[in-house]
């Protein structure tokens, strides 16, 4: 249930607590999924394999840290993982996002990148610290991936969540595809058209609006012309 608020403050405040409990939830679920990965790693004997001349990973990374709860499973660059789905014949990439603590016992979330025909596991980008990625769909075309991503709030303290995009040859660092309305306003989800020329996506302001009767937040669902189109309304109470 929403109550009024009194000031900026302490919806500002109230911000920051929707946004921990929401990072402490994908924590739980992440660390569950690191454990498996970790697991299938720890499987393999060869030496992990360098890829696009990029230094191997560590095997500190890999290996659990001292006096911590959590395993340590950062890769630097890339890792070679066994292809135990071999039998599928898959083909393609797998693209993702992985959260987990580096060697410095840091939470780090990564845009990862998997070989499904090779096993080679490379790290497309590492948020820096307090950044979190909170969803990523990669272009119909494999040039692209656009990215829900909530900045570290000491870089930029006019976004919360927003709509990031980034190359996925890497040659540049996520960009912020445009400025939300309010600071309040986050960007929750985002897909492609399978033509790649709009994106659709989920917008959700949990401060507005001010309705004491309501349960849920109130969320939206646009989508917009790739890459400066103009957003378009199309369900409400939806994402």
């Amino acid at each position: 249930m929403y109550v009024r608020l009194e000031s900026d403050t302490r919806g500002s405040d109230r911000m920051k607590e929707r946004l921990q409990m929401k990072k402490n939830r994908l924590l739980y679920w992440l660390l569950i999924l690191a454990l498996t990965i970790s697991g299938c790693a720890g499987r393999q004997n060869q030496a992990p394999a360098t890829a696009s001349g990029q230094p191997s990973v560590e095997s500190s990374d890999q290996e659990p840290d001292e006096g911590g709860e959590y395993p340590t499973i950062m890769p630097s660059n890339s890792v070679k993982m066994p292809v135990t789905w071999a039998n599928l014949n898959l083909s393609g990439k797998l693209v993702y996002s992985l959260g987990a603590l580096d060697k410095n016992n840091n939470l780090i979330v990564q845009l990862q990148s998997l070989d499904l025909s090779t096993g080679d596991l490379n790290v497309l980008y590492s948020a820096v610290q307090d950044g979190w990625i909170y969803y990523t769909g990669v272009s119909p075309d494999g040039k692209e991936i656009a990215m829900s991503y909530s900045p570290p709030l000491q870089s930029d303290p006019h976004v919360v969540q927003a709509l990031y995009r980034m190359p996925l040859d890497l040659s540049q660092p996520p960009q912020l595809l445009f400025m939300p309305p309010a600071r309040e306003d986050q960007y929750i989800q985002v897909e492609w058209s399978p033509d790649g020329t709009y994106i659709y996506y989920t917008y959700v302001n949990y401060l507005s609006p001010s309705d004491q009767t309501r349960l849920y937040p109130l969320y939206k669902i646009f989508r917009m012309k790739y890459p400066a189109g103009q957003p378009e309304l199309i369900a409400e109470e939806a994402y």
